[in-house]
């Protein structure tokens, strides 16, 4: 046997075909973590998720958008791979973080289940499996995509789409007791449904960093969303200039907002 995949490897378009193969569906055993800062290590179990860790250890995407405050308890809503709770416990060693990580993408939730199965991420323990939205719709329909491109919104004539349960604010509560330090919310357009929905749970959080996408279905674009935290208590505290979205038409940035209530 060692022989005739000896003689098989020798061939250049096998060894190829081999690592495609690989690569596309076994990519989570070949075991590959990178260690970023006080010891701890991000696991890289697809492929894709190379993106998802420079949006967050490399380019730094949300470093000038955390607040000046002691962060212990998150929310991540549109946790991904779970990179940003990763990040955020991997500034202050010396805290130990508290997430409840919502994510309805099949293909994150061995990485995010991996997270909560380290020792060393004692805080990180909780996850939610569904959407943001109406909760009295029950259930919503969801598009998995690759390059952190799922969503609640259809791209293509063609898609795959599956029902996921809508999430309510019990679901949220019960996982962990409010007050919550901050809320991080990417969620591909659905930031609308959370800003109307969901009050309870952002009347009892003192930050909110949130991506916003031009195309959300209040129809008013990043200003809509401005003048809806306003209302609802909060306080722009730094904002960063629209980018062309990728893949699609529209815009995208980030907002900092602060509850004032607190």
């Amino acid at each position: 046997m060692k022989l005739i995949w000896k003689t098989l490897l020798k061939s250049h378009y096998f060894r190829k075909s081999i690592i495609t193969h690989i690569l596309a569906d076994y990519f989570h055993d070949i075991g590959l973590s990178i260690q970023i800062k006080n010891g701890y290590w991000a696991r890289i179990f697809k492929n894709d998720a190379y993106d998802s860790f420079s949006e967050i250890f490399i380019k730094n995407e949300y470093v000038d958008f955390l607040p000046n405050a002691t962060i212990r308890k998150v929310i991540d809503i549109g946790a991904h791979y779970g990179y940003f709770s990763l990040w955020l416990q991997s500034l202050n060693g010396n805290i130990t973080l508290e997430s409840l990580m919502i994510e309805p993408c099949i293909d994150c939730h061995h990485s995010i289940e991996e997270l909560i199965r380290d020792k060393k991420l004692i805080g990180i323990t909780q996850m939610i499996d569904g959407v943001i939205d109406d909760p009295k719709l029950g259930y919503s329909s969801f598009y998995d995509r690759s390059f952190m491109a799922s969503s609640s919104f259809k791209n293509a004539a063609e898609e795959d789409v599956r029902k996921v349960r809508i999430i309510i604010e019990e679901d949220i509560i019960n996982k962990m007791q409010p007050p919550y330090d901050l809320i991080k919310c990417d969620i591909e357009g659905s930031e609308w449904e959370l800003l109307l929905h969901y009050p309870k749970i952002l009347s009892q959080t003192r930050y909110l960093i949130l991506e916003w996408h031009s195309w959300h279905n209040g129809g008013g674009g990043c200003q809509q969303l401005v003048d809806k935290l306003t209302a609802t208590g909060y306080e722009i505290t730094k904002s960063s200039k629209p980018i062309p979205a990728l893949g699609r038409e529209g815009e995208v940035g980030l907002i900092l907002a602060r509850n004032l209530k607190f």
